[in-house]
């Protein structure tokens, strides 16, 4: 995984955590550190915490190139936010849907990568894609 565009949005989804103070978040939703959250993913139980993974394009209030959001919590209802967890190889591409596995003490991740081929032309390819972690935080694709 391009370990600086993994560094560029956490470090962009830092800066928007801190400008919405948390009394303005909902108090029992999953939401993203900013921009545009859909299709929940990876729903899982790793280490004794429940894991929500989301699609999330942190940089603008639309859809864009899918990241997965994180998020964590021991009773379902306070929920922590936790660092990006993917995201794409190529800015254009994206980490579409999939789920999470807790496997020889490991979270696995299997996602659907998409890969835009001629972005006019609206050609893609699509693959099945592995991350895992040992932490539950930091995942290796």
């Amino acid at each position: 995984m391009s370990k600086e565009k993994l560094k560029k949005a956490r470090e962009f989804e830092q800066e928007q955590l801190k400008r919405i103070s948390p009394e303005e978040r909902p108090c029992y939703h999953v939401t993203g550190g900013s921009g545009w959250i859909n299709d929940p993913n990876g729903f899982s139980f790793y280490k004794d915490e429940y894991h929500l993974f989301y699609q999330y394009y942190p940089y603008e209030n639309k859809w864009g190139p899918m990241h997965w959001g994180h998020a964590r919590s021991k009773d379902l209802i306070h929920w922590e936010t936790l660092p990006v967890a993917l995201v794409p190889t190529r800015t254009q591409d994206g980490c579409f849907s999939g789920s999470a596995v807790a496997f020889d003490d490991r979270l696995w991740l299997i996602y659907t990568g998409n890969h835009v081929i001629d972005k006019e032309k609206d050609i893609n390819r699509q693959d099945q894609n592995l991350a895992y972690s040992a932490d539950g935080i930091r995942f290796e694709k």
